[in-house]
């Protein structure tokens, strides 16, 4: 309805009851949930430090290496393949002394017969060990070697030689055995890895091994035997014997002069001794049989027992010194 004047009625008015309830707001809890913290952003890896000039260097030179071995291991396994054996023979004339150096075992026989027989062996796969043969005044020297740039594969020069009664012998050998036997006036025998063996040798004997067993018999003269890594063993020598090894046992029996045996790293046995005795280890028992007849005794241990049941006299005129610094020391009577 409108008034007269066209403006509006009172009861057009809106209703104090149509206005919006205060349960209508919106409550609180129907507000929409604030959004999960963002992630923080990822931290950048720290920076790989640099390599300096000595590790770059080290590194290279560890690569070189490592191919260098791997192909070291390859042509050894093809080399084993392809290795062939060579052998021949010579003969010449006698010599007061003999001299013999090798890259393989080394057998030499006193006989009589009026020359030297030299036959050699090659084992190889590509490089052939060279032989040469020459007389140095009244030396012959025979050489059965191996080139340097042979080491990535298979080398080696064997010789097996026969010669007069009363010669002199020099043997060396790099990498093998050295045995001598018969009536050699006197031999000096190395291996740089090997055995060395000797019996029947008239004069004296010098025997050496950087890496192997050393056993001296039957020797007229006096000897020098060594070993860097293994066992020495002398028995029956007429002379003076020297034996020492500084990684293994030293055993010394039936020798008519005087004895010196050492070890830096094993037992040490003599027994039979016609003269003084000087027996010693660093670490390992020392035990010497003495002739059975009093000597003049000094024996003593840094850790361990002492055993004295042989006959001794201060005053005597045999002595026998026995040391060890860790080990039992013994002085005991003549082996049975």
């Amino acid at each position: 309805m409108t008034t007269p004047y066209g403006a509006p009625h009172p009861h057009d008015a809106p209703h104090p009851h149509d206005a919006a309830h205060p349960h209508d707001a919106a409550h609180p809890h129907d507000a929409a949930a604030p959004d999960a913290r963002p992630a923080p952003d990822p931290v950048p890896a720290p920076p790989r430090p640099a390599r300096s000039p000595a590790g770059r260097v080290l590194t290279v030179v560890g690569a070189v290496v490592g191919g260098a071995l791997l192909l070291g291991t390859v042509l050894s396994a093809v080399s084993w393949f392809a290795t062939r054996t060579e052998s021949s023979a010579a003969t010449y004339d006698a010599a007061a002394v003999v001299e013999l150096r090798a890259d393989g075992d080394v057998t030499v026989r006193a006989r009589d017969v009026p020359a030297v027989d030299v036959e050699r062996v090659a084992r190889y796969a590509w490089i052939a060990p060279r032989y040469t043969a020459d007389v140095v005044g009244d030396r012959l020297v025979v050489s059965y070697r191996c080139p340097w740039w042979a080491w990535f594969g298979t080398c080696s020069g064997s010789l097996s030689v026969d010669v007069p009664v009363g010669t002199e012998l020099a043997a060396r050998t790099s990498n093998g055995d050295v045995r001598a036997s018969g009536q050699i006036s006197e031999a000096s025998l190395r291996s740089s890895n090997g055995d060395v063996a000797a019996g029947g040798v008239t004069g004296d004997v010098e025997a050496r091994s950087s890496n192997g067993r050393v056993t001296l018999r039957d020797v007229t003269g006096s000897v020098q035997a060594e070993s860097s890594n293994g066992a020495v063993d002398v028995r029956d020598v007429r002379g003076d014997v020297r034996a020492t090894s500084s990684n293994g046992r030293v055993e010394v029996d039936g020798v008519r002069g005087g004895v010196e045996a050492r070890s830096s790293n094993g037992s040490v046995t003599v027994a039979g001794a016609g003269g003084d005795v000087r027996a010693s280890s660093s670490n390992g028992d020392v035990t010497v049989h003495g002739p059975g007849v009093p000597v003049a005794l000094d024996i003593s241990t840094s850790n361990g027992r002492q055993v004295v049941e042989g006959p001794t006299d201060p005053s005597a005129s045999l002595r026998v010194t026995i040391r060890s610094s860790n080990g039992t020391v013994s002085y005991l009577g003549p082996r049975g």
